[in-house]
């Protein structure tokens, strides 16, 4: 057929069409085909792409979870053990988890192992963890540490009770879900190792013990009891609760034979339950005095038995302890049995902690009262040095055996400078004590008399002085200050403790002037002499000593005088020995008046006689 036969056949069937039916045929037959082809085209090519980048990020899933695992920082924030059995422990985890992954992700739920100088310590059972980028706070609650290694966990655990720092690692096999576009693509990851090294602060040995409270309470007569408050630093993050029933040992003045003092225990529920930086004990933490001890501090209440099986060791640490001067104390953890948990037993025995043994608070001597000073001629050749006292004191002492434990006081040496009405007098030393009644229970009254010697200071002059005001005052002071050596006996057997610090006011009752004196009787007997100018004058006084001093003076002489005038007209002499109380004393003398040109008396003398 030629191209113009077509084309006239052509012609000859649209002709018998209608024209929009043949526009709409022409157009259906163009449209059709063009867009079904680019809809199979994108979507093919979407679910090629789709399933390409699924496939690749599957296989790339366990790298990259690898890397996110190994990119975060673990630190553990807080770790608690409580409830502990002979193979476990109950262990509550509080970990900081910094993940530097974009993609948020879960763990499932896990079994983590402690390793600690590459031998595996024991492991346990961690619930799923959801992370994302970023820190992340997780807790492990009530999770039981299994010990697969019990020589590993002893080192372990010692070493985090001794070392201020230590170092472990955990490990896990962990799987991995990731999440991508919000959540609507997770992908998994199996068998992600977890290797981590884990640095935390160590209990450094409990170091920071102070002993806050000590009581003898409990004592008997044949035992020493003692009761000591202790408030113990956690300077780690790690609690434990209990620590078990703890035995120990007090040193003093040091760690060695022939030092032990003391054996003590605490309960069995003692917990370090307060760890580092939080509030301390509410008894600890109301202590502010040189410590700050608001954070940390673990209250500790020991019981036990003080020991005087070291003679010298207890009667160093009892002069200390009377001397207002902390004793150094070392106290250690039992060798035969640390604790009674058997999981921390091997781990705490040998702990060694340093503290100081707070001083009592009352000296041995407090208050002491003078009831008589005996004062006596100095010995021929000695007036300006030396001078004897013998004095009755009633001295208020507090033992350092509580107030259920008999001390008594054997023997006592005094050495110590003496001050009276402000003057510096001299040094007092003890020549012999008579202790009348010297058991001391608790805060108690000893009755003491003293042989002793007063070496004058300045020649005498000072403690002349001092008589001088004790003659002429109402009320004077009298200071020791020195030191002095005291032999006792009681539950801890024969106490030596030399050196006691002694510091003791009194206020003595002086003489007065001797303001209370009363002539009990005046002759004139006469010397039966025409030629003499003086009478004899023979009399009895009674004077009224109010102090506590006896004096022997000796022979003295005393001026007779008017009152009013102040003149003189005679003189008595005689013997004084003054004791507390009223004193009779037999003077005799001559009336002596002093007479003018005409040998006459003053009106005054004259008015006196007549």
């Amino acid at each position: 057929m030629t191209d113009e036969q077509e084309l006239e056949l052509n012609e000859q069937l649209a002709s018998r069409q209608p024209l929009l039916e043949q526009h709409d045929a022409s157009t259906k037959k163009k449209t059709k085909p063009w867009y079904r082809r680019r809809l199979v085209i994108i979507s093919g090519a979407l679910l090629v792409l789709l399933g390409f980048s699924y496939t690749l990020i599957s296989s790339q899933i366990s790298r990259i979870a690898s890397q996110a695992i190994k990119d975060t920082v673990m630190h553990v924030k807080k770790m608690d053990l409580s409830h502990p059995e002979s193979q476990s422990v109950t262990l509550n985890l509080s970990l900081s988890l910094e993940m530097m992954s974009p993609f948020p992700a879960t763990v499932d739920a896990t079994t983590f192992v402690i390793t600690y100088q590459n031998v595996i310590v024991g492991s346990f059972q961690a619930p799923a963890m959801h992370m994302s980028h970023g820190i992340n706070d997780q807790i492990f609650p009530d999770s039981t540490l299994k010990i697969q290694d019990k020589k590993a966990w002893n080192h372990f655990a010692g070493d985090m009770m001794k070392l201020s720092q230590i170092q472990y690692q955990i490990s896990s096999s962990l799987i991995i879900h990731v999440r991508l576009l919000g959540g609507l693509v997770t992908f998994r990851a199996l068998d992600i190792p977890l290797h981590k090294i884990m640095t935390f602060k160590g209990m450094d040995g409990l170091q920071d013990m102070q002993i806050a409270q000590v009581k003898m309470d409990n004592s008997t007569q044949k035992e020493v009891l003692a009761t000591i408050k202790t408030c113990i630093r956690n300077p780690s993050i790690t609690t434990i609760r209990p620590v078990g029933a703890l035995c120990l040992n007090a040193h003093y003045p040091r760690l060695g034979e022939g030092t032990l003092v003391a054996r003590l225990r605490t309960s069995a529920d003692t917990a370090l339950s307060i760890a580092d930086g939080e509030p301390s004990h509410p008894f600890c933490a109301s202590l502010q005095e040189t410590t700050d001890m608001s954070k940390g501090y673990n209250l500790l209440e020991l019981q036990g038995q003080m020991l005087g099986v070291n003679s010298e060791a207890i009667n160093g640490l009892i002069t200390k302890y009377l001397s207002n001067v902390s004793a150094a104390l070392t106290v250690v953890m039992c060798e035969s049995r640390a604790s009674s948990v058997d999981l921390y037993n091997q781990a705490m025995k040998n702990l060694t902690i340093k503290s100081l043994l707070p001083p009592q608070k009352d000296p041995l001597v407090g208050n002491m009262f003078l009831h008589g000073i005996s004062l006596y001629p100095p010995a021929e050749g000695k007036e300006n040095d030396t001078v004897r006292l013998d004095t009755a004191v009633l001295v208020e002492a507090t033992s350092p055996l509580g107030p259920s434990s008999v001390l008594t006081v054997t023997d006592v040496y005094m050495n110590v400078s003496l001050t009276g009405a402000g003057v510096a007098l001299g040094t007092l030393s003890t020549v012999s004590v008579d202790i009348i009644d010297g058991k001391l229970v608790g805060r108690s009254n000893i009755s003491v008399d003293c042989l002793t010697k007063l070496d004058f200071a300045e020649g005498g002059k000072a403690f002349g002085r001092f008589i001088r005001a004790s003659v002429v005052k109402e009320k004077v002071l009298l200071t020791l200050a020195g030191s002095m050596d005291v032999v006792c006996q009681g539950a801890l057997g024969n106490l030596k403790l030399f050196g006691l610090p002694l510091r003791a006011t009194a206020f003595l009752s002086g003489m007065n002037n001797f303001k209370n004196v009363t002539v009990e009787s005046f002759s004139l007997p006469g010397s039966g002499s025409t030629t003499e100018h003086e009478e004899p004058i023979q009399t009895q006084i009674e004077i009224r000593n109010p102090s506590v001093f006896t004096v022997s003076i000796g022979t003295f002489w005393m001026d007779l005088s008017l009152n009013a005038s102040r003149e003189k007209f005679g003189e008595l002499h005689g013997t004084m020995h003054l004791a507390p109380g009223r004193n009779r004393l037999e003077m005799n003398g001559h009336l002596k008046p002093t007479k003018d040109a005409a040998g006459q008396v003053s009106d005054a003398v004259a008015d006196f006689f007549f």
